[in-house]
This record gives C-alpha cells, structure tokens and sequence, in this order.
C-alpha cells in the first residue's frame, strides 16, 4: 500500500496549510494496481509472475502440507456431539475419535 497524502489548513486562511503523510504501519501484503478499462498495471515495481511447477502436486503432498507444514501456527480437533429429538444428547456430547 502508498502512503495517502493530506492536506490540512484553515478554512479562514487557506494559504497557510501543511501537509501529512499517512501509511499503514506494516507493510500490506497486497498489490497496489492501476487498472483501465483494458490493462491492469503494479503501481508499485512489476507484477509477480506466475511459476510453474515442475513437477505434479498429489493429494498426499497437500495432506502433508496442510497437516505438518512448519507454517501452521494451531490446530484444533473439534468434538463431534450427537442428539437425538427424544433425549437432547448435546448436551454431553459424546467425543469421536478422527
């Protein structure tokens, strides 16, 4: 993201005026784009391009990325509760192992 620029003055003095630059306090990881009609351009740098893998990414590559990746910060494993409309069992749910 670009800094946004703004003016600030008097509304009685308009010649007298200062000028303020604000940004976000980290750096955003999106893209800033200038878009036409017809082409889309990075405002910031050149655009990322896409890469191609050299090799075919099966079910268990993503299984064992999504599972054990070093970037997974947390995990839950949820409790699956039952009820039934006679007896409400939800409310001791019973645990199910994965």
């Amino acid at each position: 993201m670009q800094p946004a620029m703004a003016a600030i003055y008097d509304y009685y003095e308009p010649g007298q005026r200062c000028t303020v630059f604000y940004n976000a306090p980290q750096r955003s990881s999106t893209i800033a784009t200038l878009c036409s009609p017809k082409i889309c351009e990075c405002a910031q740098g050149e655009c990322p391009h896409a890469q191609r893998k050299t090799q075919e990414v099966t079910a268990d590559d993503r299984h064992d990325f999504a599972c054990y990746s070093p970037r997974v910060d947390y995990g839950e494993i949820p409790n699956h509760c039952t009820s039934n409309l006679l007896t409400p069992n939800w409310l001791h749910p019973e645990p199910q192992l994965p």
